[in-house]
């Protein structure tokens, strides 16, 4: 794969700012998903770069802040 990408390794879609898994490459273009599950997403080749620590720790924050809005536990 190019970019450093490989299937399983965490990406970061540029043009939507996510932080995705890569679950495949075909052409121009990736497919991500979600690091916990949900709906795959396509992202072309110029949009996406490996996933860095702070990407990381932002993708993690956003989920912990969302699932505390909606009434689930902060803590796991």
């Amino acid at each position: 794969m190019t970019n450093g990408l490989q299937v399983g390794s965490l990406a970061y879609d540029i043009r939507m700012k996510r932080v995705g898994e890569v679950m495949e490459e075909y052409g121009t273009r990736y497919m991500l998903r979600p690091v916990h599950g949900g709906c795959e997403w396509e992202v072309l080749r110029e949009n996406i770069r490996p996933a860095t620590t702070a990407d990381q720790l932002s993708a993690a924050l956003a989920e912990r802040n969302a699932n505390s809005s909606q009434g689930a536990s902060a803590w796991g």
